[in-house]
């Protein structure tokens, strides 16, 4: 008795489905088992496109996306991550990224991400996700992970213009800046401080009032402050000279005609100028109305104190 296959429905894998129709007859069961392997193998390559029939293309395959993101980074060091993708046909591909780090940039092109967070940028960034993307599939992401950049204590700053010349008997004060990002506590220190001075260490004040001893030079005034953790932070070294302010004594003494009028001297002298003549004034009467003082500085002067004699009133000294 003759068989009759009508339909011989072929599926291989995902990418070879197949509908082959064969059509025979086959007179005994014996010829059936000798080609039966013949028709498999014919159907199989029509139904895939390799022999004489036509078959379907495959589909666009989704790209692959994989990598592990450093989860921290510490300030002011550098950060960077680059995940690896890849995709079968040959697509190009494009990132993106949600939820970036304010402080990072990131390519689309290659899905990298880098920066140096700062101090202001400590702390952490959650929900990072970056995903990958062939133009013809949905995006394909990372699992989403947190960055933490994680302090790292800054020395602190100082600062300021320290006064460098005084004068005997003037109050002197100079008090740096200070700074510390990381709110730590500050103490100052000091070097080569002068001798009539007085330092505050909670503050970095140099204050004081040098005497008529004082005068000359302090040298290699050092300033530091620190926050206990880093190196001391210090201005750069400095001096302070003390001038002679002001001079009390008299060139020469007051002296009385016969007619009794009294002849006044005085000095005005800045204790800078060396020129004795500048800043005397003499004048002979002592009952004109007209004013008797009169100064005659060769340039502009500060003047610190004067002091006047008069030989008949010693009592209305000044």
């Amino acid at each position: 008795m003759p068989y009759s296959f009508n339909e011989l429905i072929i599926q291989s894998g995902n990418r070879c489905r197949a509908r082959g129709i064969v059509r025979m007859r086959i007179n005994s069961y014996r010829s059936l088992r000798y080609f039966s392997a013949a028709i498999l193998l014919a159907s199989v390559l029509t139904a895939c496109g390799s022999g004489g029939g036509s078959g379907d293309s495959s589909s666009n395959v989704s790209p692959t996306i994989s990598g592990t993101a450093a989860t921290s980074v510490a300030e002011d060091d550098f950060y960077s991550f680059t995940p690896t993708a890849e995709d079968a046909d040959g697509d190009t591909l494009t990132f993106s990224i949600q939820n970036p780090p304010a402080w990072g940039s990131f390519d689309p092109a290659t899905g990298a991400l880098t920066g140096t967070p700062t101090n202001a940028d400590v702390g952490t960034t959650s929900g990072i996700l970056i995903s990958v993307n062939d133009g013809n599939n949905p995006d394909v992401p990372l699992p989403a992970f947190d960055l933490t950049v994680n302090n790292v204590n800054d020395a602190p700053t100082i600062g300021g213009t320290p006064v460098t010349t005084t004068v005997d008997f003037a109050p002197y004060s100079f008090t740096p800046t200070a700074e510390d990002v990381d709110g730590d506590t500050l103490t100052f220190s000091i070097q080569n401080p002068p001798a009539w001075a007085s330092f505050d260490s909670a503050t970095g004040a140099l204050t004081g009032t040098p005497g008529n001893t004082d005068v000359g030079i302090t040298s290699g005034i050092v300033i530091s402050v620190s926050d206990g953790i880093a190196a001391p932070v210090a201005l750069a070294a400095f001096d302070v000279r003390v001038a002679e302010g002001f001079n009390e004594a008299l060139y020469t003494e007051p002296s009385v005609s016969s007619s009794a009028n009294v002849r006044r001297r005085f000095q005005a002298n800045d204790g800078i100028d060396t020129d004795t003549s500048n800043g005397w004034v003499a004048d002979s009467g002592d009952t004109t109305p007209e004013p008797w003082i009169q100064l005659d500085f060769d340039s502009t002067k500060t003047i610190y104190r004067v002091t006047l004699s008069d030989l008949i009133a010693p009592d209305d000294q000044v």
